[in-house]
């Protein structure tokens, strides 16, 4: 296997900027979306005016650009609606501010019924318990100044929603507008050739070649195995055969541009973080099929080069933008990722060894807190504690998942009881010791507004439910005319196993003797229950 194909020489690199085509993928031609007017200007008055005649842009890359483009124009509705609603756990921040409201508004209710109950019950100086009414009645006033303020409070979250929905309006329709007015397509084409597409039998038969290679990770495109169905699965490397047969045709280099991080196009470091060279199965392959050579770059790298090659003369602070926008779109990858491994209650772990879905997670991690040293990324670092993860306990701390959970909760508006009981028995509850009584407090508190029932800590023993439902069934001479404690299944249903287990298990029945009296438990003892004497 020659070596050199491995290698960039900066001479070789010269000479693939001068000679090669350059071929952009679907994510490096929709991250535009994200930029300003000013750098997409740059690149097309400068890098694609350089570069012309030698643009090209595959069928596949096409064909993700144009399902994808309207989902990225129209990205920012959803993070305008989350202000409002949560979505996938993310947002709904007016609403959970209704939501605290409305705890207050019930705590001052209850607040007014206990003052009122205390009044009555200490009023009348004839008999106990008295105590002078002076007090209640500054505490009653307190709770009156209270009140107002409650309900000016109400009427500035009233304005606060109106006006805020007012402005999302405004905002979702210039985006319906850009979506509808883009024109980013058109200019394209001035620039671009384009390549036709695979028969659906040539696309059946990479499909098939695409099994064996993703059963032994061969790039490109098995990063997507898990998250892709049908021929989206194997559209990386339909872009990659296209590529591979437009070079050999061609018989020219070739410039790949993506904004793809992922480690099935970039090999890795000894961090197990991508480098800058692409993995060298693809450099072999591209080069033993086309007899080209390829080479790999990110949309800001790109840039940075023709200024160095082809005197574009970009401006450093253009680059500098492009750069920051890239570096934050990598993170926000990792930090969804992040995000993904902590709601599905990972043990995330900052160190190398550790993975979450074949990704690097750990060494990501890792490498953040590495920057933190230097003064870099430091907003990152917020955004990953406010996720939840603690650098300190290399993990997410209970505290945090608890206000995830109070969070979360707060912001449904039609929240299923059984998910989050199973959250909170799963969860939640075996962390108790580790949490404040703030937080503890806060939790019972929304529990209870949204179930209006009680939030208990332990789980709830139901053999007092059971035996208050036995004692039912004894006593109802309807039902049970012989007054006898065990009859049959068919009279007692489904009590009949309960009650069962207790006659044949002496631990079992020794939990409940406190819910009977001696009476009930000589009953018991005559009809065979295992009831101790005690003598006194």
């Amino acid at each position: 296997m020659e070596d050199s194909i491995f290698r960039l020489t900066e001479e070789h690199e010269k000479e693939l900027f001068e000679k090669g085509h350059i071929v952009f993928d679907s994510s490096a031609l929709l991250s535009f979306y994200g930029y300003t007017d000013r750098i997409s200007e740059e690149y097309f008055n400068k890098i694609f005016k350089a570069l012309k005649g030698r643009l090209w842009l595959p069928a596949q890359v096409l064909y993700e650009f144009e399902k994808n483009r309207e989902k990225v124009i129209t990205k920012p509705k959803g993070e305008y609606l989350s202000l409002i609603k949560s979505v996938k756990k993310d947002g709904g921040y007016l609403n959970t501010i209704q939501s605290h409201l409305a705890l207050i508004r019930k705590n001052s209710n209850s607040i007014q019924g206990q003052i009122k109950t205390l009044c009555e019950r200490t009023l009348k100086d004839d008999k106990h318990p008295h105590i002078e009414q002076k007090s209640i009645g500054k505490f009653k006033e307190v709770l009156k100044a209270f009140e107002a303020n409650l309900e000016i409070l109400n009427e500035g979250y009233e304005n606060l929603l109106n006006t805020t929905q007012n402005q999302i309006d405004e905002k979702i329709k210039e985006l319906d507008e850009k979506s509808k007015s883009d024109n980013f397509r058109e200019r394209l084409d001035k620039h671009f050739t384009y390549g036709a597409s695979y028969s659906y039998d040539k696309m059946l038969e990479i499909i098939k070649e695409g099994r064996f290679r993703y059963e032994n990770e061969i790039p490109p495109g098995y990063k997507d195995e898990k998250d892709k169905i049908g021929f989206q699965m194997y559209g990386d490397l339909l872009l990659w055969f296209q590529i591979i047969d437009y070079a050999q045709n061609e018989q020219k280099p070739i410039i790949f541009v993506t904004n793809d991080v992922k480690e099935d196009w970039w090999q890795q470091d000894g961090n197990g973080q991508n480098s800058n060279i692409p993995r060298h199965e693809l450099l072999y392959e591209f080069k033993d099929k086309s007899g080209q050579k390829i080479w790999f770059y990110t949309i800001d790298r790109l840039i940075y080069k023709s200024n160095q090659f082809l005197n574009t003369e970009v401006s450093e602070e253009v680059i500098e933008e492009i750069k920051n926008v890239n570096i934050s779109s990598i993170d926000q990858e990792w930090l969804d990722l992040l995000q993904d491994a902590l709601d599905n209650d990972e043990d995330v772990r900052a160190n190398h060894r550790y993975k979450y879905k074949g990704r690097s997670l750990g060494t990501w991690l890792v490498g953040i807190a590495q920057r933190n040293k230097e003064d870099k990324k430091l907003e990152i670092r917020a955004e990953i504690e406010d996720l939840g993860f603690d650098y300190n306990l290399r993990g997410r701390t209970p505290e945090a998942s608890t206000k995830r959970f109070i969070r979360q909760l707060t912001a449904d508006n039609e929240p299923l009881k059984m998910n989050y009981q199973n959250w909170f028995n799963q969860i939640i509850a075996p962390k108790k010791d580790d949490l404040t009584e703030e937080t503890i407090e806060q939790l019972n508190q929304v529990w209870e507004l949204k179930f209006e029932e009680i939030r208990y800590w332990e789980i709830p023993s139901k053999i007092k439910d059971r035996v208050d439902e036995w004692k039912e069934f004894r006593y109802n001479s309807q039902l049970n005319p012989r007054n006898k404690w065990s009859t049959n299944d068919q009279q007692m249903g489904d009590l009949y196993t309960w009650v069962l287990k207790r006659k044949k298990d002496p631990e079992l029945m020794e939990l409940v003797f406190d819910k009977f009296s001696q009476d009930e438990l000589d009953e018991l003892r005559r009809e065979g229950f295992p009831i101790k004497i005690i003598n006194t």
